[in-house]
């Protein structure tokens, strides 16, 4: 099927993604401004002899493997925009689901201007309303945003970080639930945020009555066996190491000149 909005008479490049069909102007493919782009790459390869090039025919389409219909109706929001609605101050939290499209699909064919525009209006609109993200949108913008951080990682870092600690707040306050942040942070290797996740369920037991920790609609109840299995074997080790640097001998310290009541020792050692 055509697409309604997208499929343009104008346009001089017919592209097929899933079953909607686009038609639209090649030059926001090739991204002039990107020597990375893969679409540019593609363009500049001539073809055979007697081929028709792809892309010329709604019967012979460039085809998008691997890409939603959605992610590229999302990224030509961006390319046929004008400068106007571009403008990233202009952005909110109902564009972070597109904003997340676009990065996605920038970061796959390397359309650099495209998706710093993404990560930065990203950054933007969760400096300015983080209290009011949507809590749908965390995986989202999560997913997205860790595919990119090899190669934008100061960026990327602090939208993680940003989305991280609003995740965790709703978590505490008990507006969520935590096992889908755990399996998040799993998917994505999110190491540091499992750490604060596992820590904070160590806290939520602590203050849970013994007879309830284990119960069907306790802490645990929603939690998954592996990370079961390290919550209670990293707090195993850490129980086990902190006893046993307390049970050590107190290092020996010498006695200061500015101590007046040469009690120094004594308060120390009475303190270990």
């Amino acid at each position: 099927s055509k697409d309604e909005k997208y499929y343009r008479a104008d346009g001089d490049c017919i592209v097929q993604v899933e079953d909607t069909l686009f038609k639209i102007h090649r030059y926001h493919l090739a991204d002039e401004s990107s020597e990375t782009s893969v679409f540019r790459g593609m363009f500049d390869l001539p073809p055979g002899d007697g081929i028709t090039p792809e892309g010329q025919t709604d019967s012979n389409p460039i085809i998008l493997y691997g890409d939603t219909a959605a992610q590229f109706r999302a990224f030509l929001s961006f390319s046929y925009s004008n400068p106007l609605q571009l403008q990233i101050n202009r952005m909110t939290v109902d564009d972070l689901e597109r904003l997340s499209k676009i990065v996605s699909f920038a970061h796959k064919y390397l359309l650099q201007d495209c998706l710093m525009w993404a990560l930065e209006s990203i950054e933007h609109v969760l400096l300015s309303a983080a209290a009011m993200v949507p809590s749908a949108e965390y995986p989202v913008v999560l997913e997205a945003t860790a595919l990119c951080t090899p190669l934008h990682r100061t960026i990327c870092e602090n939208i993680c970080g940003l989305l991280q600690r609003q995740w965790l707040s709703d978590i505490e306050s008990y507006s969520l639930p935590i096992a889908p942040a755990l399996d998040i942070a799993e998917r994505l290797n999110l190491r540091g945020f499992l750490v604060e996740l596992y820590c904070l369920v160590l806290d939520t037991l602590a203050s849970t009555p013994a007879a309830r920790r284990t119960a069907d609609d306790g802490p645990l109840a929603q939690i998954s066996p592996t990370h079961r299995l390290r919550i209670f074997s990293g707090h195993w080790f850490l129980a086990r190491s902190c006893s046993d640097f307390m049970d050590r001998k107190p290092p020996t310290i010498s006695h200061s000149s500015t101590c007046a009541t040469h009690l120094c020792g004594a308060f120390w050692y009475s303190g270990w």
